[in-house]
């Protein structure tokens, strides 16, 4: 006679793997909430924490990362968002805090577009030649 398997309290101890490692990195990093992601992949998210920490912020680094690099492609690039990405780098990047408005007009197929730009009135300088520059682009468009 067969002496049946010894049963063990609680629930199986997790096995890590490749496959979930990349999915939860992934899903981390197209910005899906823990909970959401515990529930993709049929993992708690206190599992998830414990075993996935790194998969958890490598997915985040690498999306931000290409973000990054898109967003400075588009700032530094030709394009008509050059002026706006150049001011929403220079906010999140440069550290600028905008105490001070100054007004921009910039001519956009015939017509003037007028924006009003807040910025420290120290930068104002640095400021004026990254706008006359992008004013400059938008015109050769």
């Amino acid at each position: 006679m067969t002496t049946p398997a010894k049963r063990t309290a609680g629930r199986p101890k997790h096995e890590v793997t490749e496959a979930m490692t990349r999915q939860i990195e992934m899903l981390s990093g197209i910005g899906v909430p823990v909970e959401q992601i515990g529930r993709v992949v049929g993992i708690d998210k206190k599992t998830i924490h414990r075993h996935y920490r790194d998969a958890l912020d490598i997915g985040q680094a690498k999306a931000t990362s290409k973000i990054a690099k898109r967003l400075f492609d588009i700032a530094t690039g030709e394009s008509k968002e050059a002026l706006t990405a150049c001011i929403f780098w220079l906010k999140c990047r440069g550290g600028w805090k905008p105490p001070a408005e100054m007004e921009v007009n910039v001519g956009i197929d015939n017509s003037t577009k007028s924006a009003l730009i807040s910025l420290p009135t120290d930068q104002d300088a640095a400021l004026r030649r990254v706008i006359e520059d992008a004013q400059e682009r938008v015109r050769r468009i």
